[in-house]
């Protein structure tokens, strides 16, 4: 299992909450069984599932939620 099955999972999911319970079920499981085998378990990096449980552990359940980046607006301040 890898990443890319993850990323073709999560895409295929229409809604945010769809996506936000995946995420959430796969923290739950990563604090509970481990990061490595959370990873293994819903096909990810070990990196990834880090990353939602430290999101989830400073934001609870806010943190698994999408945080898009306005890379337009960083840009145009940059040029200023």
């Amino acid at each position: 299992m890898s990443a890319y099955k993850y990323f073709i999972v999560l895409n295929a999911m229409k809604t945010k909450a769809d996506k936000f319970d995946l995420r959430l079920r796969m923290v739950r499981y990563a604090i509970k069984d481990g990061i490595k085998p959370a990873a293994r378990a819903y096909a990810s990096t070990p990196k990834t599932v880090r990353k939602w449980v430290e999101r989830y552990k400073q934001e609870r359940l806010a943190g698994l939620t999408n945080q898009y980046i306005d890379y337009t607006t960083h840009l145009y301040f940059a040029m200023l």
